[in-house]
């Protein structure tokens, strides 16, 4: 199976992952000038979505409702990410 990806961002290189996993070619379509370079600017360049602190420490350093993402860091962590 084909597939093409629209935005070569975090949640893109994710679905090409999972894709490939599966037995699929991704094709990734992007308009900055490389895959991944928004993830360079996450956490004002810091990049900490792989930081290892506790999630439970996270949340309180979110700036606008941290609670919101309280399930989606128990669903897929820190951790998990560091892993993938």
């Amino acid at each position: 199976m084909k597939i093409v990806i629209i935005g070569g961002g975090p949640a893109g290189l994710m679905a090409a992952a999972a894709a490939s996993s599966m037995g699929a070619t991704a094709r990734i379509i992007e308009k900055n000038p490389y895959l991944g370079k928004k993830m360079g600017i996450t956490g004002k360049g810091r990049c900490n979505i792989t930081n290892s602190a506790d999630i439970s420490e996270f949340i309180p350093n979110i700036p606008v409702n941290g609670k919101f993402m309280h399930s989606a860091f128990y669903a897929f962590s820190n951790t998990d990410m560091i892993d993938l």
